[in-house]
């Protein structure tokens, strides 16, 4: 069970494109970058590139995120929901058909959040 934002980050990052998002955010940035923010660009960089992921990154990239979800530790699951997840769900609002691809990767977790999430944009326009 993934239990430190380390330990979240690095599981992450040992996916070239979300590693490249990681260092390119953090120079951007700096070390002390928001963990918000970073999630935030790992997030888009996911959804950005899904389409490259072979298909044993994508499931250890959302396998990975659905262990954040479930993480004992809420400053990481706040953080996998409100910047990884909802930069995932800005970016497939975009695209309907990319929208489609990812929730087939989703776990339990991660739909019920961005269920939730949905509803309350369309709520709050």
């Amino acid at each position: 069970m993934m239990e430190t934002m380390e330990e979240f980050v690095n599981s992450l990052a040992s996916v070239g494109v979300l590693r490249q998002a990681r260092d390119a955010a953090v120079r951007a940035w700096g070390d002390d970058i928001s963990i918000t923010l970073l999630f935030a660009r790992l997030g888009r960089a996911i959804a950005e590139d899904f389409d490259a992921l072979p298909r044993e990154e994508k499931a250890h990239v959302f396998d990975v995120i659905e262990q954040g979800m479930k993480s004992g530790n809420t400053v990481l699951s706040t953080a996998v929901a409100t910047g990884l997840l909802e930069a995932i769900s800005a970016k497939t609002s975009e695209d309907p058909d990319l929208a489609g691809k990812i929730d087939v990767h989703l776990g339990a977790e991660s739909k019920k959040y961005l269920i939730a999430w949905e509803n309350w944009l369309n709520n709050s326009r």
